[in-house]
This record gives structure tokens, sequence and C-alpha cells, in this order.
């Protein structure tokens, strides 16, 4: 047996003191964390289709043939074909909802391309009425485009009537024009103040 000094006795014993004291600390703040991530996370998730606990409703989701058919309604348009024709297109599909309870509308279309383009030409348009109160929550309209430096357009296809309903050039384009027909605002409900 090794017979150790009173200092190496000391510094062994304080050695022992600091492990102790890290492992209660680490057990202590473990114990803290997860007190405060109970409180902090959100509940796990829900069966898809039940009511989540939180009361928010899911968003609703298309289903790869809703999507195809979206594609498709949107690429039968004139407009839409003359643009994305001959030319290498990416495609984001997206469900469009109402802003108040987030039922399903349809789809929203990306198509972007690499080489800018002018159009110009009359488009589908709508008038989107913000209190949700008619149904579809929209006025169909249309408008006279001009813009250059286009590459990519958004596109919102109504599922339930099957049609292009609107069609705009996206942000980075230099539009010179769009504008819609002013009558067709005619058929919207008194529209709040400020609009989204």
């Amino acid at each position: 047996m090794i017979k150790r000094s009173a200092h190496e006795q000391r510094r062994s014993r304080r050695m022992v003191f600091l492990g102790l004291t890290l492992v209660v600390l680490g057990g202590l703040v473990a114990f803290a964390g997860s007190a405060v991530a109970e409180e902090v996370l959100p509940p796990a998730s829900v069966v898809p289709g039940s009511a989540p606990a939180d009361g928010l409703r899911e968003l609703p989701t298309l289903s790869a043939a809703q999507e195809a058919r979206a594609a498709a309604i949107a690429l039968a348009h004139p407009a839409v074909s003359s643009l994305v024709s001959g030319k290498p297109v990416s495609t984001l599909i997206v469900p469009w909802m109402t802003r108040k309870d987030s039922t399903l509308l349809g789809a929203g279309i990306e198509f972007t391309w690499n080489k800018p383009v002018e159009v110009s030409g009359t488009w589908p348009a709508i008038y989107y009425d913000e209190t949700e109160q008619i149904n579809p929550p929209y006025v169909a309209s249309s408008a006279v485009v001009s813009a250059g430096n286009v590459t990519g357009v958004h596109a919102s296809v109504d599922l339930r009537s099957g049609r292009l309903v609107r069609l705009e050039p996206m942000p980075g384009s230099q539009v010179t024009r769009y504008e819609a027909d002013p009558r067709d605002r005619a058929g919207l409900p008194p529209q709040p103040q400020n609009p989204r």
C-alpha cells in the first residue's frame, strides 16, 4: 500500500468534493431544463384528422392527384402554356386556402425559369373578398398585363370550378401594367379599410 502525504490526501478530497458538486449541479440543470421544456415546448403531435390539443386547425394539404389536376388546369390555359413551352421550368405547388379558417380553395402554383422574358396580354385575375363572406371568396376578373424581366408566374387554380382564376408575374419582374377590370369589384361586399 502506497502511503500518501497529507497534502495529497487533501487534494484528493478536494477532487472528490468537486466531482460530487459537478454531478449534483448537472442533475439540477437537467431537472430544470426538463421542467422548462415541459412548459415551453408544444404538445406532441396529434393523430392526423383529429383536433389538435391547442385548438388550432390542421392546415389542408393537396394529394398527388390534386396537384397533378391543378398543374394540368394551369398548363391548359393559353397564357401559361405560351410562357412555359420550349424552356426548362421548375414547378412548386402549394395549397391555396381561405385566410380565416384555412378551407382549401385549390392550389397556388409557381412556374419559374432562368431566362427572363417580356409578357403582355390579358390574364385571369380576381378581386379577393377580405371578409370571406362570399363563396368562393373572390370575384373573377381579367387583367391587362405588361411586364419585363419575368422569370416566373404565380397561378391560382380553383379546384372546385376546375379553372385557372389568377395569373401574376413573380416578384422581381418589372411590371409596367397589371390592371384588373374595376367594374368586377362591384361584386364584393364592403371591404375593410386596410386590407392585408
